[in-house]
């Protein structure tokens, strides 16, 4: 029997933009998907800033993002053919393109069956090796779909999605205004280790929880603490349809719009401007949101949802996301130090 495993880490992101990913349906009955092995090495070129005592492993490396509308690319390369994956922490492990690493698989497929997504698969892969310019990791499971309609819409090649599932026991800092990010490997007690600076320097300090590799935040919203994902995918922030008064009466309506995504799916949603939103101590006005169900998104997740903070909370400043202390800092504004 299938795991009840989600696949829905950006099918809600697929309706309400019109952009995004396949719906990855829940399996709830058939035998299990088609798993195969992907031998060859997946490199994510970067710059290392710092090296481990014996010059072995880097401390420090910087990858480049590429930004295209308001996701983020990060470039990969195998077997000299050079790709995208889109930088995606609403994913709850690797996800690969079949266009691309259909041809890598070693093992025999074999059919897959009790997937409801109208375009779903049931196939995985254990990724044997990925190198992040010297951190490696390896024998990665990972999903396996078409994403030609997302190339298509987006116009650049893309080999999959990449989450915090291959970032884990580093800190990982996210500099939207350089469109970089910077990864620094940690010691047991979440501390960085050879790094000349010790300590990322902000203005703000939450505690977050990371639940199946998704990262959850408490904000309050007219007073009413939410729970929220840090989703990079979102191309806004999201809030639920189904929260109170209250917390609606913060939001000043824009537009509406009926949106389509995956399949025949379509969506009523509200843009506009959340008026009160604290994380902490600190008040972030007028960022955008949009009003839409978020019910299969938190089911699929098996965690509360209240809303998604997207590309408009990461363009207040710099983020470091520390997933050994689970401690998320941010610099606002364009002074941050990372």
């Amino acid at each position: 029997m299938m795991k009840k495993k989600s696949r829905f880490t950006i099918l809600m992101l697929a309706i309400l933009t019109g952009l995004l990913s396949p719906s990855f349906a829940r399996a709830d009955q058939g035998p299990e998907p088609a798993m195969f092995c992907i031998s060859k090495t997946l490199l994510i070129p970067g710059m290392i800033l710092g090296t481990g005592p014996e010059g072995a492993v880097p401390t420090v490396v910087t990858v480049p993002l590429k930004r295209v509308g308001h996701l983020f690319m990060i470039e990969a390369v195998i077997d000299n053919e050079t790709g995208n994956f889109l930088f995606d922490t609403g994913s709850q492990q690797l996800v690969l393109n079949s266009i691309y690493f259909r041809k890598y698989m070693t093992t025999e497929e074999s059919p897959g069956g009790g997937v409801t997504g109208s375009v779903a698969s049931g196939k995985q892969a254990m990724v044997k090796r990925l190198d992040i310019s010297g951190i490696l990791n390896e024998n990665i499971m990972a999903d396996v779909t078409d994403l030609g309609h997302l190339e298509t819409r987006r116009g650049v090649k893309i080999f999959g999605l990449f989450g915090f599932a291959m970032l884990k026991n580093l800190e990982i800092v996210i500099d939207a205004g350089h469109n970089q990010l910077i990864l620094y490997r940690l010691d047991h007690n979440g501390q960085r280790i050879g790094s000349p600076e010790k300590e990322f320097r902000c203005d703000l300090i939450q505690k977050a929880e990371l639940f199946h590799n998704i990262l959850f935040l408490q904000a309050s919203v007219g007073g009413k603490i939410l729970n929220f994902c840090f989703d990079t995918g979102a191309e806004s922030n999201v809030l639920s349809s189904w929260l109170p008064r209250r917390v609606m009466d913060q939001v000043t309506i824009e537009r509406r719009s009926d949106l389509s995504g995956v399949g025949t799916a379509r969506l009523d949603v509200l843009y506009g401007k959340l008026n009160d939103f604290m994380l902490g101590s600190h008040q972030i006005p007028g960022m955008q949101v949009i009003i839409a169900s978020l019910e299969n998104m938190a089911a699929s997740f098996g965690h509360s949802l209240d809303g998604m903070l997207g590309f408009d909370f990461l363009e207040q400043g710099v983020i470091s996301v520390n997933l050994v202390t689970k401690d998320v800092k941010i610099a606002f504004g364009k002074g941050g130090k990372p």
